[in-house]
């Protein structure tokens, strides 16, 4: 079990404790339980392809048959968010942990990646960019993690206290990204206006976060 793992369990408990939320205001529903375990919600997960993880000397990233070569090697897997009421909130770290595993080493995951490359490198860049587009169209929301530096940093001569990222122009609702540094996690919601709560979102990500963490300690 990872680090990914409890933050893809806590942000799993954490929107279903959202849906629960806001499908508890409306008045349609009277047992909000019984929507979510018919819900269906697919995430799309960004992950590092490489094969050489961590920090790489320079010289080494740019000879050719290179582990870990220069530029980015990133990819995706689709990954559905488990609803139910369970007893033990954990059961949603165990359900990223197995289906992460599962989803890396799937053999649809592999040669997605390579047929993407393909397109990119031997037809078109767009083609490939059109393909990638279609992918997230047909999800509900995308989740990124970035780890970050363990120890303070500064631009020039600045100190940073804290840092974030996000993405636009991207066709989806709800976008979320996590960024770890000086060995804490920030988590961003970036949602779209009138559709998602990104504050209520993140409150209910955080309550999850520590139920995971009294259950794992109990």
């Amino acid at each position: 079990m990872t680090v990914n793992d409890v933050l893809l369990g806590a942000i799993s408990y954490g929107l279903q404790k959202y849906l629960q939320l806001s499908l508890s205001k409306d008045e349609r529903y009277k047992d909000p339980s019984v929507i979510l375990e018919g819900l269906k919600v697919t995430s799309l997960v960004f992950f590092n392809a490489r094969e050489d993880k961590g920090l790489q000397k320079p010289e080494m990233m740019f000879t050719s048959n290179s582990k870990a070569p220069w530029g980015n090697r990133i990819y995706f897997f689709l990954r559905p968010i488990p609803f139910g009421m369970p007893k033990d909130p954990t059961y949603f770290v165990k359900q990223a942990s197995s289906s992460t595993k599962r989803s890396k080493s799937s053999l649809g995951v592999l040669l997605g990646r390579k047929f993407l490359v393909f397109k990119a490198r031997y037809r078109d860049p767009e083609v490939a960019a059109s393909s990638f587009y279609n992918s997230m169209s047909s999800t509900t929301l995308a989740l990124s993690n970035m780890v970050g530096p363990k120890e303070k940093i500064a631009i020039e001569g600045h100190p940073i206290k804290d840092f974030s990222f996000f993405v636009t122009g991207i066709p989806l609702s709800l976008f979320l990204s996590v960024v770890s540094y000086m060995d804490h996690v920030n988590l961003r919601a970036t949602g779209t206006k009138g559709y998602v709560d990104t504050e209520t979102l993140c409150r209910c990500i955080t309550e999850a976060f520590q139920e995971i963490k009294d259950s794992l300690v109990s």
